[in-house]
């Protein structure tokens, strides 16, 4: 039997003594919003994949009240029904959240979501709720999902979902539904999961399985109470997330707060969910605060946005979260395995901090990229700008001639420029805050007027030149008709209509030739060719979205393709945010699918789609002849005009 203690022992002794991050110091004021450095060791890797709402200058406190959350431009960010506002009534941290509000829609049916635009390998997800049952008994708070597509269908697998049931067809349950396999569901006592009244914090750690069939997945909620008790609720290993035949991955984490079956809008009354706080990782590696010295005895924890990582040094802008200035607190950093520093390093937050700061600004219209190509003699600029005392100018200069002031809006923390005159070719556009203080940040954006005239226009074809807004998110196969190209060669560009408010987008767009001796539908399958954007590669076509900013024209990459005489095309994309449509005479159909993606489809007669007389999104073709090899491509160069 000693042999056997002395055994277990030795084999333990590595994970708790060495294997445990290590904080020795602390560099920098740890005021609230200041950047701080923690020295150590054994803090490991963080690629710092990270979406941050939370922060005293966040994008959530940089909001209006009573302003849609898309609004703010935020990319990656869509809804499916009705939004999520702005709301400074209630919040968790400073003065705002963002409000699901069933009593001003008459409806509980929301569905903010964030697509990460790659197959989820694994999620680490924190937020702070509340709930506002307004005296209402049962009800079913559907909270949280992680989708393959922006839908807050149950039908739209493989998922995971979170319920709150009160009094309604039993307790609450987590559960993971593949789409060709059983579902894998655990029940919950009641009270489990957050409950009206009161900010809860939750926190999950998801990891769907590694391969179709393979159970290897696993799940991990705890809810927090702030300053009574942080609760695993949720543990579950060898989860089967994808069964055998499932062709589609979870990419979306959809914050749906669908407030329904009792509770929702029963006149006059309504419920309500407020959120802050959001922060989404692909790593469970993070840095926390807490209001106990040592990491289980906590009852108070609040996440941290960490700014660089490395195995001995990580810098981090400090969210005080809802601790007072002056209190004493715990740093703890987390690595990815989940091990932790079970002994906090103390510290007291300072007043305010970041007392003379520079400001910060971003450019994230008509792209958060650096790059932005147009074929608009003109660009409207937009963006975030913040600082701690106070925004005295911002301005903006081409640097092909021209310069101006942009509107700065105080209270959203955002600035717009109208219109940027351009010139053909490469514009550098340069907005620059300058502060109370004098002190200055700059942002640029890389602009390329693009001298080239369209070989085909959707207006030409159509005989309508006024773009709707839609409201549907069709799947849709689009027949360019030759009778309405008027030039021709190996290269080609699509450019897609923005609507008239608001950013949309659209994923896995294709062109191919018509096979003219065919169905309807079909195309020559050889010529079936994926069209990329914003530089990125065809290896990432199925994942990548294409987003079009309001009032402008989206261009695409330009891609290896023939456009030649006396044939037909096909352009084929699906939209994931409703767009814009024209009216085409009545002999013209739109082929699609209301909701069902079937790009991968190479030929669609017979495939179930339906007709409809519209045309979507799709406004030019714009054709050269040049030597291009695909974007992306390693080493070798891409050749443009």
């Amino acid at each position: 039997m000693r042999r056997l203690v002395i055994i277990i022992t030795i084999l333990a002794l590595p994970v708790c003594a060495f294997g445990a991050p290590r904080i020795t110091g602390v560099t920098g004021t740890v005021g609230d919003n200041q950047e701080i450095v923690l020295g150590g060791s054994g803090f490991g890797a963080n690629d710092l994949s990270i979406e941050w709402l939370g922060g005293r200058d966040g994008v959530i406190e940089r909001g209006t009240d009573g302003q849609p959350f898309l609004s703010s431009g935020r990319p990656n960010w869509y809804e499916d029904l009705y939004p999520a506002r702005f709301d400074d009534s209630r919040s968790h941290s400073y003065s705002k959240s963002l409000i699901l509000d069933s009593s001003v829609q008459q409806d509980g049916r929301f569905g903010l979501a964030y697509d990460t635009r790659e197959d989820i390998q694994l999620a680490y997800v924190t937020y702070y709720t509340y709930f506002d049952n307004q005296g209402m008994t049962a009800g079913q708070w559907k909270m949280y999902r992680t989708m393959p597509v922006v839908s807050v269908l149950d039908r739209e697998t493989p998922q995971f979902v979170m319920f709150n049931k009160r009094n309604f067809g039993g307790a609450s349950n987590i559960a993971w539904r593949p789409g060709t396999a059983s579902e894998s569901q655990t029940w919950l006592l009641d009270g489990a999961l957050p409950d009206a009244g009161g900010w809860y914090r939750i926190e999950l750690l998801l990891k769907p399985s590694s391969a179709n069939g393979v159970a290897d997945g696993y799940g991990r909620v705890w809810v927090h109470k702030p300053g009574e008790y942080i609760n695993r609720v949720y543990s579950a290993d060898n989860v089967l997330t994808y069964g055998p035949s499932d062709t589609r991955k979870m990419r979306v984490h959809m914050f749906q707060n669908y407030q329904g079956n009792g509770y929702g809008y029963v006149a006059p009354l309504g419920t309500k969910v407020w959120m802050d706080d959001i922060y989404i990782s692909r790593s469970a590696a993070r840095i926390e605060i807490g209001n106990r010295s040592t990491w289980d005895s906590c009852t108070h924890r609040e996440i941290q946005h960490p700014v660089s990582w490395r195995d001995e040094a990580i810098t981090f802008k400090l969210n005080r979260g809802s601790f007072a200035s002056g209190a004493a607190v715990y740093l703890y950093v987390i690595d990815q395995a989940g091990t932790v520093n079970s002994q906090g390093y103390a510290v007291t937050i300072g007043g305010g901090g970041n007392e003379d700061g520079r400001p910060s600004i971003e450019i994230t219209a008509p792209t958060s990229n650096p790059s932005y190509e147009t074929t608009n003699a003109a660009v409207a600029v937009s963006g975030e700008v913040f600082d701690d005392i106070g925004i005295s100018s911002v301005t903006w200069s081409n640097d092909r001639g021209g310069n101006g002031s942009a509107t700065y809006h105080q209270a959203g923390g955002t600035f717009a420029i109208a219109s940027i005159s351009l010139q053909a070719g490469d514009n550098l556009i340069t907005v620059t805050a300058t502060d109370s203080s004098g002190q200055t940040a700059h942002d640029t954006l890389a602009v390329r007027l693009s001298d080239q005239s369209a070989a085909w226009s959707a207006s030409a074809q159509t005989g309508d030149s006024s773009w709707s807004d839609s409201s549907v998110r069709y799947c849709v196969r689009l027949l360019v008709e030759k009778e309405h190209l008027n030039s021709y060669g190996n290269t080609v560009q699509l450019a897609f209509q923005g609507r008239q408010v608001g950013s949309y987008s659209i994923a896995k767009v294709s062109i191919a030739a018509r096979d003219a001796n065919d169905l309807v539908g079909n195309v020559v399958d050889s010529s079936w060719t994926r069209v990329t954007f914003d530089g990125n590669t065809d290896s990432t076509w199925a994942t990548d979205l294409l987003t079009v900013p309001a009032g402008q024209e989206k261009l695409t990459d330009r891609i290896p393709f023939s456009i030649e005489a006396g044939k037909d095309y096909y352009v084929t994309f699906k939209i994931n945010t409703p767009s814009v449509y024209l009216g085409p005479p009545s002999t013209y159909r739109e082929l699609y699918f209301p909701s069902e993606d079937r790009t991968d489809d190479v030929d669609w007669a017979g495939n179930g789609h339906g007709t409809t007389q519209d045309f979507h999104a799709l406004t030019k073709i714009y054709v050269t002849s040049e030597t291009i090899v695909p974007p992306g491509k390693p080493g070798r160069p891409v050749i443009v005009p």
